[in-house]
């Protein structure tokens, strides 16, 4: 396929009236098109952000994936079906909630159980391997595999990079909300129904070089685990998407029942993981310097496939 063809199924898909019609005019993008999907292990954190009312929400379901009763429909979900919608990094979160200055959000960090692989289908990532040689959501492209397909086993490499745009800008579209969501959802359904995984991982538009993960409500209740709870103060946003924010308390434990268990007195600064293994506790316990966290979640890159 070339560009040109891929133009015209481009613009084909904009006169779409239903999710079955956006599906059946992408389809032959796909005989170009190679879905990548990777095995996540256990590894970075990843956060979920929610605005503070009042008091902070007490119990980790609170920061999960709501119930079906009040499902609303998302980027990747249909009303009262729940997606888990989580990001990369924190900021992302912050940025993909639309979080405002003086606002205090309420940030929980998931990873998965030491014995789970979160299979995901991932979108926009060949123009960053492409350029980078690595994945962004990753860091890595294990034994040049994207690369080798790109170059080597694909006919049409820029087709193929072009694609690759055009589905990360459907998927990410901000003014998808506009359109209840209709080609983003379809995309989603289309790209489970090709290839089996728990989720979908995507650029985030709101801040650009971050990634945004969806998640499967079953698969997300057997992966992950929570082990990380922050309250942030919103400060300025700045150019450049960058936005001001400062941690003002971290959680230090959950109990039996998944409540949240807050320090007495906060020192600045702090930033509590929990749910360690024994072998990443002892890595962390005799080491002083800020990176000993970073580096304990570094210990488990290589499960990434």
């Amino acid at each position: 396929m070339n560009l040109d063809e891929c133009d015209k199924i481009f613009d084909l898909t904009k006169t779409s009236k239903t999710e079955a019609e956006f599906c059946y005019h992408i389809t032959p993008l796909f005989e170009t098109y190679n879905i990548l999907s990777i095995g996540l292990g256990r590894g970075n954190i990843f956060w979920r952000a929610r605005t503070i009312e009042r008091s902070p929400w007490p119990n980790v379901f609170d920061l999960d994936y709501p119930p079906p009763t009040i499902a609303k429909r998302g980027r990747l979900n249909d009303e009262g079906s729940p997606c888990f919608y989580i990001s990369q990094g924190i900021e992302t979160a912050l940025q993909e909630i639309e979080a405002q200055e003086g606002q205090i959000i309420q940030v929980a960090g998931f990873r998965n159980l030491s014995d789970q692989m979160l299979r995901l289908i991932i979108i926009g990532e060949y123009s960053h391997v492409q350029k980078r040689g690595f994945m962004n959501l990753t860091g890595t492209d294990p034994n040049r595999a994207i690369s080798r397909l790109i170059n080597n086993k694909v006919k049409n490499p820029l087709s193929l990079l072009y694609i690759d745009r055009f589905l990360s800008n459907i998927i990410g579209d901000p003014d998808a909300r506009k359109t209840k969501y209709i080609f983003s959802r379809a995309l989603g359904e289309f790209l489970h129904s090709q290839v089996d995984a728990d989720g979908i991982a995507f650029p985030s538009t709101r801040d650009p070089g971050g990634f945004n993960l969806a998640i499967k409500p079953t698969p997300s209740d057997r992966v992950f685990h929570n082990v990380a709870c922050l309250l942030i103060k919103v400060g300025k946003k700045r150019s450049f998407h960058v936005l001001d924010h400062e941690i003002i308390n971290s959680a230090v434990k959950i109990d039996d029942e998944l409540n949240f268990i807050w320090p007495e007195k906060y020192q600045n600064g702090q930033f509590n993981v929990y749910g360690m293994t024994k072998e990443e506790y002892e890595f962390t316990r005799n080491r002083t310097n800020k990176d000993a966290i970073y580096d304990m979640l570094s210990m488990h890159s290589s499960q990434n496939r």
